[in-house]
C-alpha cells in the first residue's frame, strides 16, 4: 500500500469518529428529545448525561477503530492473512468498543429510568459505535487485514 493511501486510509478512519461526533450534536440529541420520556424528572435533567456517555462511547469506539488501523498496518506483520489468527485483535478491539454500549445503557436506565426502556439511549448508542469503529474497519482496515471485520470479505471484494 502506497504511502498516500496509507495516509488517506488514516485520515477516513477519523472523520467517521468525527462524523458520529457532528451526528450526536446535530441529530442524535433532537430525536432523542422527541422520542424519550423520563420517569422521573424532565428531559433536560436527562440529556446531558446521555450526551456525556454517548460521547464517551464514540471516544472509545474511535480510538479502538484507530488503535486496529495502526496495529494493522505498522505493527502486526502477516505472511498469508488465514494462516495469521490476526482477527481475534479485531474481535478483541470490538468488544472493548462495544462494552461502552452495554455499560451506557445499563447505567443511565438505572440511574434515570426511562418510559421507553433503555431501548432508544441503548440503540444511538449502537449507532455511535458503528459509525465510529464498526464502518471504518470494515471499509478502511489495511490490505493485510481487509477481511478480518465480518463480513468484510463479501463487502470488500473488488478493492
Amino acid at each position: 500500500m502506497n504511502p498516500i493511501k496509507k495516509i488517506l486510509y488514516l485520515l477516513l478512519v477519523s472523520s467517521f469518529g468525527a462524523l458520529a461526533v457532528l451526528l450526536l450534536v446535530f441529530l442524535e440529541e433532537i430525536w432523542v428529545y422527541n422520542m424519550v420520556t423520563p420517569l422521573s424528572g424532565t428531559i433536560e435533567r436527562w440529556l446531558p448525561s446521555f450526551r456525556e456517555y454517548a460521547l464517551y462511547g464514540i471516544l472509545i469506539a474511535w480510538v479502538a477503530a484507530l488503535v486496529w488501523y495502526v496495529l494493522a498496518q505498522w505493527v502486526l506483520k502477516v505472511n498469508k492473512y488465514k494462516e495469521s489468527g490476526k482477527r481475534a485483535v479485531w474481535l478483541t478491539l470490538t468488544l472493548v468498543a462495544i462494552l461502552p454500549v452495554i455499560i451506557f445503557s445499563v447505567i443511565q436506565s438505572i440511574d434515570s429510568p426511562l418510559q421507553e426502556g433503555f431501548v432508544i439511549p441503548s440503540l444511538m448508542y449502537l449507532l455511535n459505535f458503528i459509525i465510529s469503529f464498526y464502518l471504518p474497519t470494515l471499509l478502511f482496515s489495511p490490505s493485510s487485514f481487509k477481511f478480518a471485520p465480518i463480513p468484510a470479505k463479501s463487502i470488500r471484494r473488488w478493492w
